[in-house]
């Protein structure tokens, strides 16, 4: 067993939870600032997103981190037959290619997706740490980008489960 602490978001102070012991459990957001070189503070002044959701305005800090691929993941079958959602960048660019009304209106969602093309096939995946509200999950994007005011549970994302292995 291993001891795991649920801390508050950084961002947005939600509480994280009592700690925990487990065996397997999902990485918290320091957790993937430390094994992935990511910071809160470089997410704060790269991106600050504003969203209109149920409950009015929303700020959704998020972590493009483009340098190092690992942070992105493809969901195995099984992950996809449960719903995972993976990215399909063609499908999408043929989507926006083909959207009724003026083409400039999707020119800079064609030009991200094909900025992140090395994310085709990828999913969302959960994170531990509380968004920023307690019904929402921090996660990682398709694209790699961290979602530090989450989304909100159960969406369609996958899992990558960690664990404390010793020899």
């Amino acid at each position: 067993m291993t001891n795991v602490a649920n801390e508050d978001n950084p961002i947005f102070g939600t509480p994280g939870g009592n700690d925990t012991s487990d065996k397997i459990w999902l990485l918290s957001l320091g957790e993937l600032e430390k094994y992935f070189h990511i910071s809160v503070e470089e997410g704060r002044e790269i991106e600050s997103k504003y969203d209109n959701r149920t409950e009015g305005i929303l700020a959704c800090t998020q972590y493009y981190y483009d340098q190092d691929h690992r942070i992105v993941a493809k969901p195995t079958a099984y992950a996809i037959q449960q719903e995972c959602d993976p990215l399909d960048i063609d499908a999408e660019v043929e989507l926006f290619s083909n959207a009724p009304g003026p083409a400039e209106e999707y020119e800079d969602t064609l030009i991200w997706l094909e900025t992140v093309r090395y994310a085709d096939g990828c999913a969302d995946w959960w994170l531990r740490s509380p968004g920023d509200r307690e019904s929402y999950a921090t996660d990682v994007n398709r694209d790699g980008s961290v979602a530090y005011g989450g989304s909100f549970f159960p969406w369609r994302n996958g899992v990558r489960p960690a664990l404390t292995v010793t020899y």
